[in-house]
This record gives C-alpha cells, sequence and structure tokens, in this order.
C-alpha cells in the first residue's frame, strides 16, 4: 500500500536522514489535482451555460481528463527531457476537446 511506504529523506528544515511518509505527499497532491480540476469544470459549465458546448458533455470527466492529459505529458516530457511529448499531447487533448464544441451561429 503507497501510504505505509516509508522513505528516508529531508524533513522540513532540511535535515536528513528522517523517515519520510509517502501519505501526506499524496493528500497534498490530491487536494491541488481536486482543486484544478473544480476549476476546470466550473469554466466547463460556464462554456455549456452559454451554450458552446455540447449538452452530452461531461464537465466532471472533461475536466479529468485535460488534468491527466497535461499531468502524464509533463511527467513524460520530464523523464524523456523533451517537449515534444508535451505539444503532440497538448494538440490531441485539444483535438478531443473540439469534438464537444458547438458551433457559432453567426
Amino acid at each position: 500500500m503507497l501510504g505505509s511506504i516509508h522513505l528516508s529523506g529531508t524533513d522540513c528544515n532540511g535535515r536528513s536522514g528522517y523517515p519520510v511518509s509517502v501519505a501526506p505527499c499524496r493528500q497534498g497532491l490530491d487536494l491541488i489535482f481536486e482543486v484544478v480540476g473544480d476549476k476546470l469544470a466550473t469554466f466547463f459549465i460556464r462554456e455549456k451555460g452559454q451554450g458552446r458546448l455540447s449538452e452530452d458533455a461531461s464537465e466532471e470527466r472533461m475536466a479529468d481528463f485535460c488534468l491527466a492529459a497535461i499531468q502524464g505529458a509533463m511527467l513524460m516530457g520530464k523523464v524523456k527531457r523533451s517537449s515534444r511529448t508535451v505539444e503532440a499531447t497538448v494538440q490531441e487533448a485539444l483535438a478531443h476537446l473540439k469534438q464537444f464544441a458547438v458551433k457559432s451561429k453567426r
């Protein structure tokens, strides 16, 4: 179980060798993902309310998709030390999201 893993790390004062639990990091990241996901979902709700997003679009699923795609792309980009993966993922994500856009009636 990830929460029970203990690593040797650095405490808040910079002293090394202290056991570090992964659980607080996971909880912090979960909170960040929740806040960012809520902001994205709110954006999609507003877009749907203004008629710019298809009625069958799930704002929460779209928010999760955006967050997961970008976070995964950023991780891969860092590991590969290349921005190509990030750029390609953003382009593909935008293409996917455009499926839910409602054409303007102007």
